[in-house]
């Protein structure tokens, strides 16, 4: 069930044109989105919340049910936060 869902959801993403990393298979890379992607869980990255929305969009239509959190603390016990050099550190 596991890898029927991976297969799914990574077929998903090529629809909607996010690319997968072939250095970090959860990584996926679009035009104006990064997402990375582990078990059940998408984390997206974008300079304008909008592309995010497009592609949830996208990703809706094409039968992926998504359920939006606001907090990344949520993805996977992770702490994201934002340095004083503009870089995100994940704790």
């Amino acid at each position: 069930s596991p890898r029927a869902f991976w297969k799914c959801i990574v077929e998903k993403m090529d629809i909607c044109r996010m690319r997968q990393s072939k250095l970090d298979l959860c990584l996926f890379v679009g035009d104006h989105v990064i997402a990375i992607l582990w078990v059940d869980d998408l984390l997206f990255w974008s300079k304008d919340k909008k592309h995010i929305h497009d592609l949830a969009i996208k990703l809706q239509s094409a039968g992926v049910d998504l359920d939006q959190e606001d907090d990344t603390a949520r993805f996977l016990g992770v702490r994201l936060d934002n340095n004083k050099d503009g870089h995100i550190e994940m704790k």
